[in-house]
């Protein structure tokens, strides 16, 4: 027992739990990745908008594909997504997750910004892909002080970046970890490091756009901070291992989180393009009839012509993901996944949720508490986080590609909480 289903905003029901012996609900599986056109015809939020727009928070999402922007802000009922948009991100602009052509983006980002009528210039973005280096590492325990200088010295024993083309950051996990040989009380902590030059290239696309960063997040972070807001999930998260899988344009990228700690991120070189380009070569179709496709039947187990050609994509994919979770059982203690949350613009092709749910099961459901099945579902971004009324026509366009820059949109008012605190 889970408890009830979600009401979503216009009367559209947002993503509840798995029923039993299935996937997760993906009320926006069907729904096409909406067209730049597709947001001109929506109202734009007048810049005299009753509160400050000082008192909100951006988040800016930069994918291979499409560049997306969420902004939050708190009104009398709580917070409330009062403006979103998207625009295509330059072709070329952006490869293996890091920004090669920051005039370009930056000039697309601030179009976007200026149609969508987005003032607030403080803004938070994420570097994701392989681009970043996660370690677990744990230290004697020490203030904050302390911490920083060792991690000054001690990075570069961790993170396989030499240290002038290095950035790195950390956070403590909450806990203590496990005592040293001499009974030492250990603290865990988490690094981060990218290249510099490709931090730099980010902050020059949000500079060109006229944005201030307040920071720059990890995409898996952002993720995870939507599914742990109070109204999408009454579950404690902490119970067992979970995974975010991000289906984008061209990689999918896989996040675990064990007991609400990320502890793993992967890669993997299958994103949508994949799926396009192998229906428009199986088809013999153009790529833009095969993109219509792909949107149109997906991988549904009635999808007839188009499920038999996607199925050796799709079963690769699968295959990796399932690997992944073996992986991370086997250095977990037999630690299985239990829960998976599907975000990404290809989190809408039809039927990818059921279809993983029913390859994982029997490979995984013996490991899942309970015996249960391992469940899959769609993230609605409008069940953590509702859309403003006054832009209630655009909730049924809304859908997983903005889970990241909503993710943000709350990293930013986290921050912003934590320094006036």
């Amino acid at each position: 027992a889970e408890g009830p289903a979600r009401a979503g905003v216009g009367g559209r029901p947002a993503p509840g739990p798995a029923p039993a012996g299935g996937a997760g609900g993906s009320q926006a599986g069907g729904l096409e990745t909406p067209d730049a056109a597709d947001w001109s015809d929506f109202p734009k939020p007048s810049i005299f908008i009753p509160w400050s727009q000082n008192a909100t928070w951006v988040g800016v999402d930069v994918g291979a594909a499409w560049t997306k922007v969420v902004q939050v802000g708190l009104s009398r009922y709580g917070y409330e997504i009062l403006n979103m948009g998207l625009c295509p991100t330059p072709e070329g602009s952006v490869s293996d997750g890091a920004i090669i052509d920051p005039d370009a983006v930056g000039t697309a980002l601030r179009e976007l910004l200026r149609n969508r009528n987005i003032i607030q210039r403080h803004v938070m973005a994420a570097l994701g892909g392989q681009g970043i280096i996660l370690r677990h590492v744990q230290f004697p325990r020490m203030d904050l002080n302390e911490l920083r200088e060792v991690i000054r010295w001690e990075a570069e024993h961790h993170i396989p970046i030499p240290p002038p083309e290095a950035v790195v950051d950390f956070t403590v996990i909450p806990g203590q970890g496990e005592p040293d040989e001499q009974g030492t009380q250990q603290m865990r902590v988490m690094l981060v490091g990218a290249q510099r030059a490709v931090v730099e290239a980010y902050v020059s696309a949000l500079r060109k756009a006229k944005l201030v960063p307040r920071g720059l997040d990890i995409e898996a972070l952002a993720d995870y901070r939507v599914l742990n807001v109070p109204a999408y999930r009454s579950e404690d998260p902490t119970r067992y291992a979970e995974a975010v899988i991000d289906l984008g344009h061209s990689a999918t990228k896989l996040s675990i989180y064990l007991h609400g700690v990320l502890e793993l991120t992967r890669t993997l070189g299958t994103g949508g393009r994949a799926f396009t380009e192998a229906l428009s070569e199986g088809l013999g179709v153009p790529p833009v009839e095969a993109e219509r496709l792909k949107r149109r039947y997906g991988v549904r187990a009635d999808g007839g012509r188009v499920l038999q050609v996607l199925s050796p994509t799709l079963n690769d994919l699968f295959f990796e993901v399932r690997r992944t979770f073996e992986f991370f059982a086997s250095r977990h203690f037999g630690q299985s996944v239990r829960h998976v949350y599907l975000v990404g613009g290809g989190a809408r092709m039809p039927g990818v949720a059921e279809a993983l749910a029913r390859y994982l099961t029997p490979a995984l459901g013996e490991r899942v508490p309970e015996g249960a099945d391992v469940r899959v579902e769609v993230v609605d971004p409008l069940a953590a986080i509702p859309l403003s009324p006054r832009l209630a026509r655009q909730a049924p366009f809304v859908g997983p590609e903005f889970v990241t820059a909503l993710g943000l949109a709350l990293s930013a008012e986290a921050e912003e909480e934590a320094y006036e605190g």
